[in-house]
């Protein structure tokens, strides 16, 4: 069974309404029908088992879909992709934060890659490690904020930080998935669904020090999916910080 790699814009979608203040724009309160009606138009199914549209549903659904679908129906999938990120990123631009999230047309690339390799990628591995992965990042990034709290004054420095973080956390934490899994899945973060405020520095940059993610991850944290959830929540963490 293979990973479902459509579930990161769920996974976004979810993370922003997770993160949405009082300035937050309106239209993140009706992101999961947008999101919805964007793959039910290419007659693809969100599996709701509950009226409650909420960021827990959203997770949800990014775990429960069928993961075989997208490499079968690759068109189609793009397609609602596309909607499902455009929607979010007319959405979050209205407060300056369009830049987190990946080019369209890269993102749309980097499904093909994964496609066309998907029999060498372990995703059940990958799946049973993607929760330490997330908890690196928080653990990591939470340091680095506490740490160096009055430097951190750029939302464009911290998103790509939290990027790079994601990056060295899943390398880290991957290993026993084997060297193509990881290599795949880094080569998404570092291609195809790096944020547009950061395709001048991709955390693979040659020459970048890594962060020391030794230690990190644990069994309780929760399972979302894919490295914008993290650049989003770092968004919001930076808003905290500042108000």
């Amino acid at each position: 069974m293979h990973q479902p790699w459509h579930s990161i814009v769920l996974a976004l979608a979810a993370c922003c309404l997770s993160a949405a203040t009082a300035q937050a724009p309106d239209c993140l309160t009706n992101l999961y029908d947008v999101v919805a009606t964007c793959f039910q138009s290419q007659g693809l199914t969100l599996y709701a088992h509950s009226g409650q549209q909420d960021p827990t549903t959203l997770l949800q659904e990014a775990q429960a879909m069928d993961p075989t679908i997208q490499c079968r129906h690759p068109d189609k999938y793009k397609s609602a992709l596309a909607c499902a990120l455009q929607s979010l990123k007319d959405c979050v631009s209205q407060v300056g934060m369009g830049a987190a999230l990946p080019d369209i047309d890269k993102f749309k690339q980097g499904v093909d890659v994964v496609c066309g390799k998907i029999d060498d990628f372990d995703s059940v591995c990958m799946k049973e490690h993607y929760p330490d992965i997330l908890l690196c990042g928080q653990q990591v990034m939470e340091r680095l904020v506490e740490k160096n709290s009055e430097d951190m004054t750029d939302i464009g420095q911290l998103l790509c930080m939290s990027t790079d973080v994601h990056y060295d956390c899943a390398g880290e934490h991957l290993k026993s998935c084997g060297k193509q899994t990881v290599d795949i899945y880094l080569e998404q973060l570092n291609k195809y669904q790096v944020p547009e405020a950061c395709v001048d520095s991709p955390p693979g940059r040659s020459g970048r020090a890594a962060y020391d993610v030794a230690g990190t991850g644990g069994s309780n944290s929760v399972a979302a999916s894919f490295a914008l959830t993290f650049a989003v929540a770092s968004l919001a963490l930076w808003s905290r910080l500042r108000h």
